[in-house]
């Protein structure tokens, strides 16, 4: 009897001595994170439409009854932008950018004596600006809407038209406000509409001439967006 439980416990020892021996290895995947930030430049082009004006006489009353009265029209802008996106991974990132525009409009001023119209003087304004501007990105998906502001310097140029020709450029400080929304069409290419009040301030020897301190004008654009 004794024989037989030593054999016994011989035979446990030795299983428990080889379930505790070496076992066969097995493949470990280590997972890999993502990185923490996706910064990336862009470029992009953009167009659109002046739809109105600030005024930019700063009297009306001519003396008399002689009166004037601007008529405001539709004018044109476009641009590109060259801009630097922090972390195209975060659901709220900060953007940078810098912004070179056109501008265009005309502007009709008639000259009214009592209710007659005595006349009209006709002037064209051209101006390009260039602005840095900071934006706030908000990532919706496909979607991706933001809002900002920049600030730069405008030169422009006026030309009388009629009743006689002239012409003059001055250069001066400008800023905007600007909020838009860029569509994903894929992970490189977005389209985008953007909304801009911009202010122009004038040089000193045209408000001496009459005319307002700065021209300030809403723009809505369309453009395409392309991130490298």
């Amino acid at each position: 009897m004794m024989k037989k439980l030593i054999a016994i416990a011989a035979v446990v020892a030795t299983a428990s001595v080889l379930y505790a021996g070496p076992q066969p290895s097995k493949e470990v995947h280590v997972p890999i994170d993502k990185p923490m930030t996706q910064a990336a430049w862009y470029i992009g082009a953009y167009g659109g439409g002046s739809f109105w004006q600030s005024d930019i006489l700063k009297e009306h009353n001519l003396g008399r009854e002689w009166t004037a009265k601007e008529k405001r029209k539709i004018g044109w802008d476009a641009g590109v932008k060259v801009g630097y996106d922090f972390n195209t991974a975060a659901p709220v990132r900060l953007v940078l950018e810098a912004d070179a525009m056109f501008t265009g409009f005309n502007r009709n001023i008639e000259i009214l004596d009592g209710a007659r119209l005595a006349g009209t003087v006709k002037f064209n304004f051209q101006s390009f600006s260039l602005m840095g501007n900071a934006l706030a990105k908000f990532d919706c998906g496909a979607f991706q809407p933001y809002v900002g502001a920049g600030a730069g310097f405008h030169t422009t140029r006026m030309e009388e038209t009629h009743p006689v020709y002239g012409k003059d450029h001055g250069n001066g400080f400008a800023w905007q406000l600007l909020a838009g929304s860029d569509y994903k069409l894929d992970a490189n290419w977005a389209l985008f509409a953007e909304y801009k009040w911009v202010n122009y301030e004038l040089p000193s020897k045209w408000t001496d001439m009459g005319w307002k301190s700065r021209i300030g004008q809403h723009l809505v654009n369309l453009g395409v967006r392309y991130t490298f």
